[in-house]
């Protein structure tokens, strides 16, 4: 069961997170290109749709034994949240954006990855913790 849960929020994962970036466009704040942008929120709603998923009541139809309503339910609110919540990333519109936002990056991009894989971690042995 724990192999198929995390697959299915992986998979849940990936197609959320392909639809924000190629569909709507979402960048990742502080990053410039599509990959980056995609592995953050892969990485998030990963770990995030899994411990969801995996600690809220199995309801809904059921296949291969397996409950996915709570996994799709939870990595849509989170990509809903996401998307609204975390300002994409724009580009400069002249040079002196651009040393801004430069600085702006250097001042709270330590703090922002470090609060990041805190929960990261956080949310993998939460979800771990439901399978022992």
């Amino acid at each position: 069961m724990l192999v198929a849960e995390a697959l299915l929020a992986f998979f849940i994962a990936v197609v959320l997170s392909l639809i924000l970036v190629a569909i709507f466009g979402w960048q990742r704040p502080g990053r410039i290109g599509v990959w980056p942008s995609i592995v953050f929120l892969v990485l998030i709603l990963f770990a995030a749709t899994w411990a969801g998923g995996a600690w809220i009541h199995k309801a809904g139809p059921h296949w291969g034994g397996l409950y996915w309503v709570p996994f799709v339910v939870v990595g849509i609110f989170l990509a809903l949240l996401i998307g609204t919540l975390i300002p994409p990333g724009r580009r400069p519109r002249n040079r002196r954006e651009a040393l801004e936002q430069v600085d702006r990056r250097r001042e709270s991009g330590m703090m922002i990855g470090v609060l990041v894989w805190i929960v990261l971690i956080a949310l993998f042995v939460i979800a771990l913790v439901r399978y022992v």
